[in-house]
């Protein structure tokens, strides 16, 4: 994957799953549609999983709680410049 990347010419950047964005939406996903719940049919659990993403809109508040980029700085005299 990376060497197909270089060829063409696509950074690849890593990124630890509490920094990526995107993970932090599939946990609350997760946490709506499959904890402690039990899909007797597969059907029935990507109806769930589609309801939740159609319903997305009604979930701003929720989303830019969790899914922001809040980091605490911390000054620290050993890294002054």
């Amino acid at each position: 994957m990376q060497d197909h990347a270089k060829e063409l010419l696509i950074e690849l950047h890593y990124l630890p799953p509490n920094l990526n964005p995107i993970e932090r939406l599939w946990k609350i996903m997760h946490e709506q549609v499959t904890y402690n719940k039990y899909y007797e049919k597969f059907s029935e659990f990507t109806e769930a999983t589609v309801n939740f993403f159609n319903q997305i809109g009604g979930k701003k508040i929720l989303l830019r709680n969790r899914i922001t980029d809040n980091f605490q700085i911390l000054h620290s005299p050993m890294f002054a410049s």
